[in-house]
């Protein structure tokens, strides 16, 4: 859908793939609600590592992590989430994959499940093949796993594939297999790709532009802290109605 030109094509898609990005369904999600807390936990633990060490952090690295880990958690289940905040090794493949200028993902597919080959580059000259590899190796596996899980896993706890599945299914019952599997697969990696590089400038410049604020940096703790009280709503909900919060993502991307 990111990477469509013409404008009918991209109107039917968005109408077809529109339902989970909702602020409702975002809210409601019992997968997004445990990402989020996995996440937040490990940063939690990096964060005192970081401060008991008094280790120089690399913060634009660092947020470009959370945000793949958040992604790939949303997009195919808290099962095939990336841990990069861990292991950073694979933020890395992709920071490197999404540099190159030259980048052109194509998908293809065997004739069986699963995919045995994802994505090639203009001219079969990558940027770093072992980063490519690396990265097809890890897609082909997430959806390989989100593919053998949908038929049995309960709306409650679906991904973002599983609604990309239903729509096209939806959208044409007899589509074959194999081209469904392409479509999704491009939606996946356009996903990847720009979420973890854009959403993780959007946090490193709110790190940056809090540091340089104290008073906001304090309120914007006290408002945090409020979520250690005791509440029947969701992670999301919750963080949702945190004015300060609000007001400070919202100027920063201002």
């Amino acid at each position: 859908m990111v990477t469509m030109t013409g404008n009918d094509e991209h109107r039917e898609r968005k109408r077809m793939l529109s339902r989970p990005y909702s602020n409702s369904y975002i809210l409601n999600s019992q997968t997004l609600g445990s990402v989020l807390s996995r996440v937040s936990s490990h940063l939690r633990e990096k964060i005192e590592e970081w401060a008991s060490t008094g280790t120089s952090v690399n913060v634009y690295q660092q947020a470009k992590c959370c945000t793949l880990d958040v992604a790939s958690g949303w997009l195919f289940g808290s099962e095939n989430a990336t841990d990069t905040l861990r292991d950073p090794g694979f933020e890395n493949d992709l920071t490197t994959l999404a540099a190159a200028a030259s980048k052109i993902v194509s998908v293809r597919t065997t004739l069986y499940w699963p995919f045995t080959y994802f994505a090639s580059l203009v001219g079969n000259r990558p940027p770093n093949p072992d980063a490519t590899g690396r990265w097809q190796a890890w897609l082909t596996r997430a959806i390989t796993d989100a593919y053998r899980r949908h038929p049995t896993k309960p709306s409650s706890t679906a991904s973002l594939y599983d609604s990309f599945y239903d729509a096209f299914k939806a959208a044409n019952p007899k589509m074959p297999r194999n081209e469904m599997a392409s479509f999704i697969a491009v939606e996946c990696d356009d996903h990847l790709s720009a979420s973890h590089l854009g959403l993780g400038t959007l946090l490193a410049y709110t790190m940056y532009e809090l540091s340089r604020h104290p008073d906001y940096q304090r309120a914007l703790r006290k408002e945090l802290l409020s979520l250690a009280e005791p509440s029947d709503q969701s992670l999301a909900h919750r963080l949702a109605a945190l004015p300060v919060l609000d007001a400070i993502v919202t100027e920063t991307m201002r």
